[in-house]
């Protein structure tokens, strides 16, 4: 996504990332200021939600918007990407640790 929103992806992986805020519609919402992407309704069940057009906008949804931030280079990028990522990790092996700790 990182990639795809600085246009150095591949021509039909840019067509996938549309910013809310390019829709005229939807430019003055909360997820237009947040820099969300717009994600696409999936038909399938099965393999919908797995595609990129689908599990990339979701995805990069989730990240803060610091991490969003259009003036990091890709180092800074993987670098602030590797502490969300960790921090989310850490916090689901502590609480499940802890869970069964107290049983």
């Amino acid at each position: 996504m990182f990639n795809c929103l600085r246009s150095v992806a591949p021509g039909y992986l840019i067509t996938m990332c549309q910013p809310v805020s390019e829709n005229p519609g939807r430019r003055y919402l909360r997820s237009a200021v947040r820099r969300d992407l717009v994600v696409l309704a999936i038909r399938t069940v099965r393999f919908g939600p797995r595609s990129f057009a689908a599990a990339g906008p979701s995805t990069w949804n989730t990240l803060p918007v610091r991490l969003r931030n259009q003036q990091l280079s890709a180092v800074s990028f993987r670098h602030h990407l590797k502490t969300v990522l960790f921090r989310r990790a850490y916090t689901i092996f502590h609480q499940h640790t802890r869970d069964c700790l107290e049983l």
